[in-house]
């Protein structure tokens, strides 16, 4: 594949398994982009359905799309490792999971422009929209795009902080070298996309483009829905990647800056998890074994989650709750 020069190439990744009713979908997106230089890489886990490989075979002729057919069941993480680091070629890459799909035509074409007259910078992103229900709704953030074009790394967090901007999987282009150096996918936890992206941010500047780039398909059958609180516990792990930073020599966040920032994402993600696992599924057991994992990364903030007063509130209650079901029905 040749490209100018002034267009370095973009490699869109679509790791794949089981996927025959969002696959072409998900792969006319990615044809549909504006931007020249691309590649599309497909990588199918092995699926059993053959179906899936009929889909395959027909796009296999398209001289920008590469098929690739595991040997071997990796899984959703190593798929997606084994994709980056042995199947891509582009300087830059983004990752488009095969139930999803690119909603504008022009993301890879805006962000390659914001990349072309800011050296230095890692990764640009946009924004996410959900599919979901049987009518396939559309859902925005109502968040107001209120960045600024190009971010620093300590303006980045300070927005992810805030709610200001959040780096979604497939509408973030990120540049390939520095993912390499910094062991993307490195652990198999469902939330593997986040604590990678979360430590490229230290990296270098970040661009932000306003548009809704790609859109994301919550059909029940996603990853990160329904886990477990072991689940749960793992995804720590991306909780805990910007603090992870603070000793790479790739980073270009102050230690200081990122060990209090890293308190506060903490107590901001945790405390929702934790209230997922008594409000909703009345799972005591789950949730001290969740606060014990976050604690073990700040004990102030797993101190600071178990007295808060919902959660003693909740904590108290819960006694005589069960006791009230274990009563007798009244008699008339």
């Amino acid at each position: 594949m040749s490209t100018d020069t002034r267009s370095p190439l973009v490699s869109v990744m679509i790791p794949t398994y089981n996927q025959k009713d969002y696959l072409a979908t998900a792969i006319e997106s990615a044809l549909a982009q504006t931007y020249p230089a691309i590649e599309i890489i497909i990588s199918d886990d092995t699926s059993p359905d053959p179906a899936v490989a009929e889909l395959l075979e027909r796009y296999a002729a398209i001289p920008k799309v590469k098929v690739y057919r595991n040997a071997t069941n990796l899984g959703r993480v190593a798929n997606y490792r084994t994709t980056l680091y042995e199947r891509t070629r582009g300087e830059w890459v983004v990752n488009l999971d095969g139930d999803d799909y690119f909603y504008d035509p022009t993301f890879i074409e805006k962000a390659m422009a914001l990349v072309a007259g800011h050296p230095g910078m890692v990764m640009v992103s946009c924004r996410c929209l959900e599919e979901t229900g049987a009518e396939r709704e559309l859902i925005r953030n109502d968040t107001p795009f209120s960045w600024n074009e190009v971010l620093n790394p300590m303006q980045a967090y300070q927005a992810l902080g805030d709610e200001l901007y959040y780096c979604c999987h497939p509408t973030t282009v990120y540049h390939r070298a520095t993912a390499l150096a910094l062991d993307f996918y490195r652990y198999d936890i469902t939330a593997a996309d986040n604590e990678s992206l979360l430590r490229l941010m230290a990296c270098g500047d970040l661009g932000t483009i306003p548009i809704w780039g790609a859109v994301w398909r919550n059909h029940g059958g996603n990853a990160s829905l329904n886990l477990t609180v072991g689940q749960m516990v793992g995804n720590l792990k991306a909780v805990e990647a910007p603090r992870s930073m603070r000793t790479n020599p790739l980073s270009k966040v102050p230690a200081a800056f990122g060990t209090q920032w890293c308190d506060r994402y903490l107590y901001n993600q945790a405390r929702r998890q934790a209230r997922s696992l008594i409000k909703s599924r009345r799972d005591w057991q789950g949730y001290f074994v969740y606060l014990a994992a976050v604690a073990r990364i700040s004990p102030r903030v797993g101190l600071k989650i178990l007295l808060h007063p919902k959660n003693l509130l909740r904590l108290l209650r819960t006694p005589f709750i069960n006791i009230y079901k274990r009563m007798p029905p009244k008699t008339s």
